[in-house]
């Protein structure tokens, strides 16, 4: 799989898993689902925001090697559940000199659960930037929209926001069913 050119400098670099039948345990997906990853380029600096589920390995980490300047300075983990950050410990064994940024409380969930030194780990703040040199990176913490560590960023001078799972199909998924048990009177209720 290729990556695929948003605008000059941003790329999807995601992978897609048709044969995955359920999110998190309990949102059927009839048509598979898709891991968003981003490549970010900027004059002097480049980020990858997130990466994909480790199922998917193989298709994820091809698309350094056919994309030109793709090598990353910083991989940006919004999220520490597997489909976000699985693959944090190959793309730093791709790119040892990179560095991870997350949220303040993911530090600690990436060096338990993905075995990544902490010294290869800096923890961003809400609301702060990164330059990557005419391309700006600011980070908003938003715990609880799935995990207490999720945080979703900002490119401010293109006016992106790469949502993390904050606004996803199976999120969707669910507003449009609560709609409709609402609209109908049900006594079925989803809390979300």
């Amino acid at each position: 799989m290729d990556a695929h050119k948003i605008k000059s400098g941003i790329y999807w670099m995601g992978a897609v898993d048709w044969d995955r039948r359920l999110f998190d345990s309990l949102i059927p997906l009839p048509d598979g689902t898709s891991y968003n990853a981003y490549l970010v380029r900027g004059n002097k600096k480049i980020a990858l925001i997130d990466t994909a589920d480790p199922t998917k390995e193989r298709m994820f980490l091809e698309q350094f090697k056919t994309l030109p300047q793709s090598k990353p300075d910083y991989i940006i983990c919004q999220h520490v559940e597997q489909d976000h950050s699985g693959l944090i410990p190959k793309v730093l064994g791709m790119f040892p000199e990179a560095k991870v940024l997350c949220s303040s409380k993911a530090k600690q969930m990436i060096t338990d659960h993905l075995a990544v030194a902490p010294e290869k780990i800096d923890v961003v703040n809400d609301g702060d930037t990164i330059d990557l040199g005419g391309r700006t990176l600011k980070f908003l913490y938003t715990p609880w929209v799935h995990w207490p560590e999720t945080m979703c960023t900002y490119l401010v001078e293109d006016k992106m926001l790469f949502t993390c799972d904050f606004i996803s199909l199976p999120v969707i998924y669910l507003l449009l069913m609560r709609r409709l048990f609402m609209s109908r009177q049900s006594v079925i209720m989803l809390k979300l």
